[in-house]
């Protein structure tokens, strides 16, 4: 290893600020960067992990963790940036902590030779799939003779799916800060003293909680029936804390020269102890980066205070804090905006200037707010004088669902777009079956999209009808599986087999409620009935309550369908309101396959914006921002934590560069927006 305090990396790519060099410079083997948005965090990591490289470490002994996929992907573009083509960096591995933890487990977990039996742990990716084992716990816990407290106990009837979707979200929380592993009762068993005083809860959520937990890991950690996302990250981390091994030093955690962890400010307990157990060898590199403002995850336990002091003595490390306190992305104005918002010192460069523009929407003589954002893009195309700017623009929204309109309206004029964080709202599952029952009560099959979309209507139809999709004894098929991976290459060739798949299946075998308001809303489309008659007819927020578990879910079923109807009254009928879905359809999958293909975009190719989820763009930075949909009770969300919403909106508006575009309710505007700008609201 090199002199401490000496440089032994050095980059063309970019000119390092003096912040960035005493990062870098560092003698100190653990180091917490605290830093503002803006600051080029994740590119200051790159610059400390490359310099760890060239001190000698091993590049395939280096590890780099973060929270989300976002986050490795913008480390990994600062890696490049920074160290060009050069071998070592690419070596680095760069993974989020879960699928760390999920590595690890998977070596513990692998079968011995000749060992016949093992079966793999399902992976569940929705609250859909984790239903039944929901179910199966609240059975567990009313069917228990042993229960003592069973007067205490207060379980839903089964069909109450608002409770699986809020049972899994209190759950998340309760795992990722290990609630239950820190605060273990007393007396040896749950009483529902212990579950109100100790630890917060409900004594029936916690016991749903512990038949629940049994169910998934029956056959202990090393080999779980099941795991939802962040459970490999909360099933190491009990593994770490139980009496079952000696140390980490009996798992196959790896050897590693360094640790470094960008968004630092995610971590939540599981997380830590992971953390602290690959730390602890004390001559490994440590360096973290976060921003406190920036925590957006509690649900998932997220906690500021592993930014705090107090993570010294929990590392058992003396940390070197270095700040990150100069903005390259935006300019002073918006600088002191967050400044204010955040309650901490931020500077900016002052040869950036990032424009605030605030426009009024929704109110009287006033654009509706899709318009007024293809507006606010239009007329940043003309002032910049060039076509490709549109690639640099993003929206960003509070909301998923808030994509509908905007989608449409910006394929009316031609606008290209791409999702980030959520897929277009054309691609939904309730979208999706809506426009299928529509095209074959109409009898406009080729309306249904494209062959990539057409690949999605059977697993959408038999999911928002809950139709089984093979009868037990069916002779042609082992699995329902096997049948739908026959279906969806089938639909994607012709609309044909769509339109059987629909008369043959989900009319023959739907449950009968479903069966009748299917047949409901094929006759009153072939009777000339409107398209508000046809989605009356269906009841579509009876199909939400029956298929989706998550509260969330099913306000967006019925925002999308609301988005559907106000979209579909802009044309002159619902055939061509259909007709343009299919247009605006294929040139997305002409475009989703231009990228797949690695085309590189020339003067002639059509630039994209980008409409992202606010909560998927930590790490990433546009020349022009726009927030639209800034109402009360909107953004913030009403029914979000307060402090939550204010971060997020911290992140989204620090996205920006040259401009920040908000787009306001005049007339119930956000508590975020300045009372100067409103003054000054733009029409």
């Amino acid at each position: 290893m090199s002199a401490p305090g000496s440089l032994r990396f050095s980059t063309q790519a970019i000119a390092i600020t003096a912040e960035q060099e005493d990062i870098q410079a560092s003698g100190e083997r653990a180091i917490l960067i605290e830093a503002a948005a803006g600051t080029a965090k994740t590119t200051s990591l790159a610059l400390r992990i490359c310099e760890v490289l060239a001190r000698g470490a091993t590049p395939r002994r280096m590890l780099a963790l973060t929270f989300t996929p976002t986050a490795c992907l913008a480390l990994r573009r600062a890696l490049q940036l920074v160290a060009g083509d050069s071998l070592p960096h690419k070596q680095v591995r760069v993974e989020t902590f879960d699928s760390y933890a999920a590595s690890v487990l998977r070596q513990m977990e692998a079968p011995a030779d000749g060992d016949d039996s093992f079966t793999p742990a399902r992976l569940l990716h929705s609250a859909e799939q984790a239903r039944p084992y929901v179910w199966a716990a609240v059975d567990a816990v009313a069917d228990n003779p042993q229960e003592r407290h069973a007067e205490d106990l207060s379980l839903p009837s089964h069909g109450a799916e608002s409770y699986v979707g809020e049972f899994l979200r209190r759950t998340q929380s309760i795992k990722g800060r290990l609630l239950l592993e820190l605060n273990p009762p007393e007396q040896g068993s749950d009483s529902p003293d212990y579950a109100n005083d100790e630890l917060g809860l409900d004594y029936s959520l916690l016991r749903v909680l512990r038949a629940y937990e049994h169910l998934r890991l029956e056959s202990g950690y090393e080999q779980p029936n099941f795991r939802m996302p962040l459970d490999a990250t909360y099933d190491l981390a009990r593994l770490l804390r139980s009496d079952s091994i000696g140390g980490p030093e009996e798992l196959p955690l790896g050897q590693f020269d360094g640790i470094f962890v960008d968004e630092m400010h995610d971590c939540n307990e599981a997380m830590f102890t992971l953390l602290k157990a690959l730390l602890i060898q004390p001559k490994v590199y440590f360096c973290a980066v976060g921003d406190r403002d920036q925590v957006i995850h509690q649900h998932f336990g997220a906690d500021a205070r592993f930014m705090s002091r107090a993570l010294d003595a929990e590392l058992g490390r003396k940390l070197q804090r270095l700040p990150l306190s100069l903005s390259f992305r935006y300019g002073p104005a918006l600088a002191g905006w967050m400044a204010k918002l955040a309650g901490k010192p931020i500077a900016a460069q002052k040869l950036r200037q990032t424009e605030l523009l605030a426009i009024a929407c929704e109110g009287a003589g006033q654009p509706k707010t899709a318009a007024a954002v293809v507006g606010a893009l239009q007329r940043w195309r003309g002032e910049q004088r060039k076509d490709d700017v549109y690639s640099d623009c993003a929206v960003l929204l509070r909301r998923e669902s808030q994509s509908v309109l905007l989608e449409n309206a910006l394929h009316a004029q031609g606008i290209a777009y791409q999702c980030m964080g959520f897929g277009s709202y054309l691609r939904r599952p309730e979208v999706l079956f809506v426009r299928t029952v529509y095209a074959i009560a109409s009898g406009r099959l080729d309306t249904l999209g494209g062959a990539d979309t057409r690949r999605l209507i059977p697993d959408a139809l038999f999911e928002m009808t809950q139709t089984p999709v093979l009868k037990a004894d069916d002779p042609d098929y082992q699995s329902a599986e096997a049948f739908l991976r026959e279906a969806r290459a089938a639909a994607a060739d012709s609309e044909q087999v769509v339109a059987k798949i629909f008369n043959q299946h989900i009319l023959d075998w739907a449950p009968a409620q479903v069966r009748q308001r299917l047949q409901n809303a094929l006759q009153t489309v072939q009777a000339g009935g409107d398209f508000a008659a046809f989605l009356a007819a269906l009841d579509m927020a009876r199909f939400g309550r029956d298929v989706f578990v998550e509260k969330e879910r099913r306000d967006e079923l019925r925002r999308h369908m609301q988005g559907l109807l106000a979209a579909s009254l802009d044309y002159a009928g619902v055939l061509d309101f259909f007709k343009s879905l299919q247009a605006q359809d294929e040139a997305q999958a002409q475009r989703v396959a231009g990228r797949a293909e690695g085309k590189v975009r020339s003067n002639k190719s059509r630039p994209t914006i980008t409409l992202a989820s606010a909560a998927h763009v930590k790490g990433l930075e546009f020349e022009h921002v726009l927030l639209p949909y800034l109402a009360q009770g909107v953004f913030p969300d009403v029914e979000a934590e307060a402090a939550g919403e204010k971060n997020l909106f911290y992140v989204a508006a620090t996205r920006a560069r040259s401009r920040l575009t908000l787009l306001v309710n005049a007339e119930r505007p956000s508590p975020f927006v300045p009372p100067a700008l409103i003054a000054r609201l733009s029409t």
